[in-house]
C-alpha cells in the first residue's frame, strides 16, 4: 500500500500563480526549470521486460525486499503488464489548433491567457516488440500531479530513476492506455512565459487539452490512423491535482470526450468558502503543518493580479499583502525552492502574508460560525472584498461536482490537516458523486485514495470500458474524415504547428546511442533483479562465468552493433580472457575508517583534509570461481575504473538501468573481474553516499584522492576478512575518461604514493592544464559553437567546484569565484543536492552557457585565448588584484607536474576535434618517456568510444597478463592452479547453483550453511594434516 505513497505529492490548501501583466523576467524560463529534451523527444523506449525490471527494482526499494506490501503491489502492477512502453515529452499550444475544426468549448479556455503559449507534459504510449505503437485505439488515463514549486513530469524525467508515479502510468501505457503527465501553466516549457495559476479552474483547461489534441494528432500520423487516441480517458489526482482532475474533466467533457472516471484525492473544491475559512483555522489552531507554509505563498501569488481573467486582478484587492507581495511573485515565477519561498513566510503567523483585510474577514466569519462568507452581503463590501471573493467564487467546483454528468471520486480524510473535509460537496445531490473515507493526515490519506485510483486504471471498469473505433487499416489518406472531435487536423504551412509532431531522440550522453542491431539469443540473463541505492556492503549480484559472459556481450551487441569492431574486439577478448563469474558489490568507506601507517595516508585523508570524514561509496567487483559459488583464490590486480561527469547517477545507485541492462560504464568493471581482477567504480566525492552532506568537487585533484583511497584500502580488507585464499594486489589499472580521466591521473599518483604499482594509468579527453589553457579554450569553444549543448551541465559542475564549495581551495570564501554571484546559490544548491541532469542542465541558458560564469573570469580566458597567451595565470595578467587566488586554485589542480613525474606508463588518448578538453590540453610527451599520446577521430563524445576500448585491449596484451604478481594468499594452504604470472581460481564444489538459492527455504538454507561450513572446516584440518 505505501508505495503509492513514496513519490507522490504532498499537495496543499493553497495556490500558486501566473503572470501576464509585469512579465518581469522577459519571458524566459527560469534557468532551473529549463529542460534538457526538446519538444516532442523520445525520452525513453523500453520493452516489457525493462520496464518489469525497472517497476521490480523500485518497488523493492520502497517497500523492502520480499515485504508482504512488495509483494502485493508486484502482484497487482508486474501482472498488467502487456507491452513496451514510449516515454515522450509532449508539447503543445492552444493556437496549434484552429478554432473553427474544434467544438465551441474549445473557445472557452483557449481564446484567452495563455492561449498562444506552449505547454509540456509526459507522455507514454504502448509498443509492440517491434518499437512501433500497438495497433488500435486507446484509451486515455491523465495523472495530475500535486503542489510544487519546482519539479514537474517532463523536466525532472530521469529515467529508471524518475520515480513511482512515473513508474506506475507506465505501467498504465503498458497495459495499453495512453497515459498523460501534463505540467500545467507555467511550469515546464511555459516556465516563465506565463504566470503560474494554481487552484485556477480555467488555467488546467487551457495548459492540458492542446496536449490532449496533440497527443491524438501524434499517435494517428505517426501510425498512419492504425492507432489512435479514444474519445475517452479517465483523470486521477491527489490535492492541486485532485482540484485539477474536476476542472480538467469537465473541459473534455464539453469537448465531447466520454470522462470514463474521475479520482480525485483532498481538493481543495470549495475555494469560495472551506479552503479559505479552514486554512486559517488550520493555522490558528496549530494544526496546520508549518513544513509546507509555502502553501500560502503559492495561492497568494495567484490571487494577487498574476492572471488577468481572475475578477479581482488589478483591482486592489490582491491576497498577498502589499510589501511582500512582488518578493513572493517573483520567487514563484522563478520556480524559487520550497527553502526560497519558505524564507518569506513567517512560522509563528504564516497567514500573515495575506492582506490585512482578507485575514480580518476570514477570523469574522470564523468567530461568527459564518461557513460561506463570500455569499453574506452584510460582510461583502465594494471595494474592500468584494472581487476577491468573486474571483474565489468564479473558481470553486462545488456546483460542478454536484451536477457532473459522469461518475466521480472523492477521496478525502476527516482528519487532513491541509485540505479540510469541509470542502467536499454535498454528495445526496448527486447519484454520480461517490466518497470514500481514507483516513490520517493529508499525506497519510495519499496512501488509500492513490491506491484506488490504480486499482480502478486496471480494473475492467476501465481497460474493458467500449470506446469508439478510431482507426483504419487503409491509412489516413483513405478517411476523408476521422470520427468525433479529436480527428487529425491537417494545417496550412501558415498553421503549422510550434511543436512538431514527429520525436527525436537526442539525449545527452557521453556513450553511444544503441543501435537496432538483435539480440544474442545464446546470452541468458543472470537471475539478480537490479537493485539501485542498496545497503553499505550489500551484494547486488553473483553471476557465473557464462551468465557474466552473456550479460556483457549482449550489451555490447545492443551499444555497438553485432557487426561492430567494438563487439568483435570484445568477444575476441573474452574468448581468452573471461575466466571467472563476477560479483557486485556496493562498497562504503572513509578516511577516518580506515587505520594505516602507510606513508603519504595523511595527505589525502588526515582530520583537515575536506570530506576526510564523509563516507564515500563504489562498487567492487570480484572474480568468483566459474561457477559463481564463490570468491576466486588468488592474488588478483586491482582495476579503478572512474565515470564520466554525471550530477546525480553513479555507480553504487545507477548500477543496473533495468531488465538486465547495466547502466553508466558499469560493464567497464564486470569484463575486468570477469578477466581476474578486483575492479573498483568509485562514486566520487559528495555523490553516493556522500551525496547531500558534502559538496562535489568537479576537477578539483584531491577530492578524487580522498574519496578513491579509502575504497581501495576498505576492498584490501575485505578479501582479508573473508577469505584466506583470496587478496588484493599491490599492483592496478587505472582508466577513465573526461573527468574519470583527469581522476585516473591524481588517483594513480595517490595509489602509487602508498606503495601501489601502477601497471598503467588509460585516460582519455583528460582536462588537464587547469591552470593555463583550459579555461581560455574551454570559453573559445563555447564562443565559436563547438562546444556540445547537451554537456552544458559540466560548466555548472565547473563552475560551483571552484565558488567557495571546496574548503581549503585559495579562493575558498575569499573569491574571486567561478560562478556569477546572481546564479551562484541556485547552481550551488542544484550540484549539491544531486538535482537531476535536466535541472542542473536548465540552470545553464542554451543561448548562452558563459553568462552563469564570473564576468571578470570570462574576460581573463577570452584575453587568453584572443591573444594565444598559453599563460594566463602568469605575473602581470590579473584582471584585477586579488584575481591570483582563482589563479591559484586553478594552479594546485593542474595535472601538468604529475604527467612530468609519473613513474609508470601513462598512455593518453584524446578527439582531434573534442569541443569540451581540447587537444592543448596533452602534455609534452618529450618530458617524460612514460608518456604515449593517441590522438583519435571524433570530439568529445565520439572518442569516447574508442578511447574506452583501449583498456581491453590492454588487459588482454602480454603486458599486462604476464605483470609479476606477488601472492599475498597463503600459497601453502591454497591450491592454486596458475600460470607463472596469472592468477586462477581453484574450483569450487557447491550443493546447488546460486540461481536456485532464493528459492530455498530459510530451514533449508541454514542447513546448507551448516553443511557446507562442516565440509570446509574438515577439509581444513585433513590440510593441515597432510
Amino acid at each position: 500500500v505505501n508505495l503509492l505513497l513514496v513519490a507522490l505529492i504532498v499537495p496543499s490548501v493553497s495556490s500558486v500563480s501566473n503572470r501576464e501583466a509585469e512579465r518581469p523576467f522577459g519571458g524566459k524560463s527560469p534557468a532551473h526549470e529549463r529542460h534538457l529534451q526538446d519538444c516532442n523527444s523520445i525520452l525513453a523506449n523500453w520493452t516489457m521486460d525493462e520496464l518489469s525490471g525497472y517497476l521490480d527494482s523500485v518497488i523493492d526499494d520502497a517497500l523492502g525486499v520480499d515485504s508482504t506490501e512488495a509483494n502485493i503491489a508486484k502482484l497487482t502492477l508486474l501482472t498488467a503488464l502487456k507491452h513496451g512502453v514510449s516515454i515522450r515529452r509532449l508539447c503543445a499550444s492552444c493556437s496549434d489548433f484552429s478554432l473553427q475544426s474544434q467544438p465551441d468549448a474549445y473557445s472557452d479556455f483557449c481564446t484567452g491567457y495563455g492561449a498562444d503559449t506552449s505547454f509540456s507534459g509526459l507522455l507514454m504510449v504502448p509498443l509492440l516488440e517491434d518499437g512501433s505503437i500497438v495497433n488500435g485505439t486507446h484509451p486515455g488515463g491523465i495523472w495530475l500531479h500535486g503542489t510544487s514549486t519546482q519539479s514537474v513530469p517532463s523536466v525532472e524525467f530521469r529515467g529508471a530513476d524518475s520515480g513511482i508515479d512515473l513508474m506506475v502510468n507506465a505501467a498504465f501505457a503498458s497495459t495499453g492506455t495512453i497515459a498523460m503527465m501534463p505540467d500545467y501553466m507555467g511550469y515546464g516549457e511555459s516556465s516563465g512565459q506565463v504566470f503560474k495559476a494554481y487552484l485556477v479552474k480555467r488555467q488546467y483547461q487551457t495548459s492540458i487539452i492542446p496536449l490532449w489534441l496533440m497527443a491524438g494528432r501524434m499517435i494517428q500520423e505517426e501510425t498512419d490512423c492504425m492507432s489512435a487516441l479514444a474519445d475517452s480517458a479517465a483523470i486521477l489526482g491527489y490535492s492541486e491535482g485532485g482540484y485539477a482532475a474536476v476542472a480538467l474533466a469537465e473541459g473534455l467533457y464539453n469537448m465531447g470526450v466520454d470522462i470514463l472516471k474521475v479520482e480525485a484525492g483532498a481538493g481543495p473544491y470549495r475555494m469560495g468558502s472551506a479552503a479559505l475559512l479552514d486554512g486559517q483555522r488550520l493555522v490558528d489552531e496549530g494544526i496546520f503543518p508549518l513544513e509546507v507554509r509555502e502553501y500560502f505563498a503559492l495561492v497568494g501569488a495567484a490571487y494577487s493580479s498574476t492572471y488577468p481573467e481572475l475578477a479581482n486582478f488589478e483591482q486592489g484587492q490582491d491576497m498577498l499583502a502589499s510589501d511582500v507581495r512582488d518578493g513572493i511573485v517573483e520567487l514563484i515565477t522563478n520556480s524559487a525552492s520550497k527553502d526560497e519561498i519558505q524564507a518569506l513566510i513567517p512560522t509563528d503567523d504564516p497567514t500573515s502574508v495575506f492582506s490585512a483585510q482578507l485575514v480580518a474577514f476570514s477570523q469574522n466569519a470564523l468567530a461568527d460560525g459564518d461557513s460561506d462568507p463570500c455569499n453574506n452581503a452584510d460582510r461583502v463590501i465594494e471595494g474592500v472584498n468584494d472581487k476577491i471573493c468573486e474571483a474565489l467564487q468564479d473558481n470553486d467546483l462545488t456546483e460542478l461536482l454536484e451536477t457532473t454528468p459522469y461518475p466521480v471520486r472523492l477521496c478525502h480524510s476527516p482528519d487532513d490537516d491541509v485540505v479540510s473535509y469541509a470542502n467536499l460537496p454535498d454528495f445526496d445531490t448527486n447519484v454520480l458523486l461517490e466518497r470514500l473515507d481514507s483516513t490520517g493526515n493529508h499525506v497519510e490519506a495519499a496512501t488509500t485514495c492513490l491506491l484506488q485510483s490504480v486499482l480502478f486504471m486496471l480494473s475492467d471498469d476501465f481497460l474493458g470500458a467500449s470506446v469508439i473505433e478510431k482507426t483504419t487499416d487503409m491509412g489516413c489518406a483513405a478517411t476523408s474524415a476521422s470520427p468525433a472531435a479529436f480527428a487529425i487536423e491537417s494545417l496550412a504551412p501558415s498553421e503549422a504547428s510550434s511543436s512538431p509532431t514527429t520525436f527525436d531522440t537526442a539525449v545527452p550522453s557521453l556513450s553511444p546511442a544503441p543501435t537496432t542491431s538483435p539480440m544474442p539469443t545464446s546470452s541468458p540473463r543472470p537471475t539478480s533483479s537490479p537493485t539501485k541505492r542498496m545497503q553499505c556492503g550489500e551484494t547486488l549480484a553473483s553471476w557465473n562465468k557464462d551468465d557474466t559472459r552473456g550479460l556483457v556481450s549482449e550489451m555490447y551487441a545492443d551499444t555497438y552493433g553485432l557487426d561492430s569492431p567494438e563487439y568483435a574486439l570484445f568477444e575476441l577478448f573474452a574468448d581468452q580472457s573471461f575466466q571467472y563469474g563476477v560479483e557486485i558489490r556496493k562498497i562504503c568507506s572513509s578516511c577516518s575508517e580506515i587505520s594505516t601507517d602507510s606513508s603519504g595516508y595523511s595527505e589525502y585523508c588526515d582530520q583537515g583534509v575536506y570530506g576526510s570524514e564523509a563516507s564515500q561509496s563504489g562498487l567492487l567487483m570480484l572474480p568468483l570461481s566459474s561457477d559463481g559459488t564463490a570468491i576466486a583464490n588468488g592474488t588478483f590486480p586491482g582495476f579503478v575504473y572512474n565515470h564520466e561527469p554525471t550530477v546525480d547517477r553513479v555507480p553504487s545507485n545507477d548500477w543496473m538501468g533495468g531488465g538486465g541492462t547495466m547502466a553508466n560504464g558499469i560493464m567497464f568493471g564486470v569484463i575486468p573481474a570477469a578477466a581476474g581482477n578486483v575492479a573498483i567504480l568509485p562514486d566520487y566525492l559528495g555523490y553516493g553516499e556522500g551525496n547531500k552532506d558534502i559538496s562535489k568537487a568537479f576537477l578539483v585533484k584531491k577530492s578524487y584522492q580522498t574519496s578513491v583511497v579509502p575504497l581501495w584500502l576498505k576492498a584490501v580488507a575485505i578479501l582479508e576478512q573473508e577469505t584466506t585464499c583470496s587478496a588484493l594486489a599491490d599492483a592496478a589499472m587505472i582508466s577513465g575518461f573526461s573527468e574519470g580521466g583527469y581522476s585516473s591521473i591524481v588517483v594513480a599518483d595517490a595509489l602509487s604514493n602508498l606503495g601501489v604499482d601502477i601497471i598503467r594509468v588509460e585516460a582519455g579527453a583528460v582536462p588537464s592544464r587547469l591552470g593555463s589553457i583550459f579555461i581560455p579554450d574551454l570559453v573559445e569553444s563555447i564562443e565559436s559553437g563547438n562546444f556540445p549543448s547537451n554537456l552544458r551541465f559540466m560548466l555548472a559542475l565547473l563552475g560551483s567546484s571552484y565558488s567557495a564549495t571546496y574548503n581549503g581551495m585559495p579562493n575558498f570564501e575569499e573569491g574571486p569565484y567561478f560562478l556569477e554571484s546572481s546564479v551562484r546559490n541556485n547552481i550551488v544548491n542544484l550540484v549539491t543536492d544531486a538535482a537531476s541532469l535536466m535541472s542542473v542542465q536548465g540552470a545553464v541558458p542554451e543561448t548562452d552557457p558563459l553568462s552563469i560564469f564570473n564576468p571578470e573570469v570570462v574576460d581573463w580566458a577570452r584575453r587568453a585565448y584572443l591573444l594565444n597567451d598559453t599563460n594566463p595565470c602568469g605575473a602581470g595578467n590579473f584582471t584585477t588584484e586579488g584575481f591570483e587566488l582563482f589563479c591559484s586554485a586553478l594552479a594546485e589542480n593542474d595535472l601538468t607536474d604529475l604527467f612530468e613525474s609519473a613513474s609508470y606508463p601513462v598512455a593518453l588518448c584524446h578527439g582531434r576535434d573534442d569541443g569540451v578538453v581540447s587537444t592543448a590540453n596533452l602534455p609534452d610527451a618529450t618530458t617524460n618517456a612514460n608518456i604515449l599520446i593517441s590522438i583519435v577521430d571524433g570530439d568529445h563524445a565520439a572518442s569516447y568510444v574508442a578511447c574506452t576500448s583501449r583498456f581491453i585491449t590492454f588487459l588482454s596484451s602480454p603486458t599486462f597478463t604476464n605483470y609479476p604478481i606477488v601472492p599475498k594468499h597463503d600459497t601453502a594452504l591454497c591450491q592454486v592452479t596458475v600460470k607463472e604470472n596469472s592468477p586462477v581460481s581453484a574450483p569450487v564444489s557447491t550443493p546447488a547453483p546460486v540461481s536456485s538459492i532464493s528459492s530455498w527455504t530459510s530451514a533449508s538454507l541454514k542447513t546448507a550453511t551448516v553443511s557446507i561450513a562442516s565440509v570446509v572446516c574438515g577439509l581444513s584440518i585433513m590440510v593441515f594434516l597432510v
